[in-house]
């Protein structure tokens, strides 16, 4: 197998007989061009608010909360993402002043939702200072 991406798409097909040795074949990685990634749509979990609110004239309802990406807890890890809220937010796509406007309760099971998502060792960190 040449060096490249070693990701196996989702509509790969190895063929008849392929059985479990089958790999993929990339060509070499070119730092210059990022690759198209595509997410599983199954990676998210999503809240269906207890209290919704209305967002620039459209009522919300539900929110999405997509899987982290080792990218996010690279971010988190050089504080980029400095703590959990940051987190949240980046996680659901949701601007700060929405997340403010949602009622305690949902907003914690937003929280509560990202930190089951998130490695042990974010969720029981120090907050940064």
């Amino acid at each position: 197998m040449s060096e490249g991406f070693p990701v196996v798409p989702d509509d790969f097909d190895p063929g008849e007989g392929a059985g479990e040795s089958a790999a993929v074949e990339f060509a070499a990685v070119d730092d210059q061009v990022l690759p198209v990634i595509k997410r599983n749509a199954a990676a998210v979990r999503e809240h269906r608010l207890l209290f919704p609110i209305v967002v620039d004239g459209k009522r919300l309802v539900r929110i999405v909360v997509r899987l982290p990406a080792q990218g996010d807890i690279d971010d988190w890890a050089d504080r980029t993402l400095p703590d959990i809220r940051a987190i949240v937010l980046r996680l659901t796509g949701l601007h700060s002043a929405v997340l403010k406007a949602l009622t305690w309760q949902d907003s914690e099971a937003l929280h509560l939702i990202v930190q089951d998502l998130l490695p042990a060792f974010i969720v029981n960190s120090e907050p940064a200072s």
